[in-house]
């Protein structure tokens, strides 16, 4: 990750407003301050609407609000209610394109490249790994063309620190790399 370049990005080709606009399409329902550092993740954002935003990454634009039932059955296993995702286009299948190409190289060749050489998973998957400089947070949020996991470890009290080493790569992509992997050898 190039903290610097994000934050050149902010303040020279994009406004922070354009970042918290683009948060909330893609929805982030979090309250985001519209300030240089929103580059670097400074909000704090529920796992759930990470999972959320970045599967409309992996679902080329589409925004999928996220279900906690899809269906109600009887005892003779008949329906009896239904529940269907609200699905909207967000974003430009081109512009996500290139997003997406991005986030596939932390895999292959990044922060997140631990998942293929440590973990051996070598279906094809993008993600981005985050760290608070304080190391009170470390986050992976990850996806196939199948599913998307955020995986957050971190101590409600920034008193507390999870450790010197413990990066969004030592602490968070190893619950990922376990968890895709033992859903894709089911």
């Amino acid at each position: 990750s190039l903290n610097l370049i994000s934050v050149r990005i902010v303040q020279e080709l994009i406004s922070p407003m354009d970042v918290k606009r683009t948060a909330e399409k893609f929805g982030i329902t979090t309250p985001i301050r519209a300030v240089d550092a929103i580059a670097l993740g400074v909000a704090d954002i529920y796992p759930i609407e990470m999972a959320m935003a970045y599967s409309t990454i992996a679902n080329n634009g589409i925004l999928h609000k996220p279900l906690m039932i899809s269906s109600i059955k009887d005892n003779d296993n008949r329906d009896l209610k239904n529940y269907f995702s609200i699905s909207k286009e967000v974003a430009d299948e081109g512009t996500i394109f290139i997003l997406r190409d991005m986030m596939k190289s932390v895999i292959d060749s990044g922060t997140g490249g631990s998942l293929r050489w440590k973990y051996n998973f070598y279906n094809p998957a993008a993600g981005k790994t985050g760290t608070t400089n304080s190391k009170t947070d470390a986050w992976f949020v990850g996806f196939t063309t199948d599913i998307t996991i955020a995986i957050w470890v971190g101590i409600d009290d920034p008193q507390m620190k999870l450790g010197d080493k413990q990066y969004g790569s030592k602490a968070a992509l190893p619950i990922f790399a376990k968890t895709i992997k033992d859903i894709y050898e089911l």
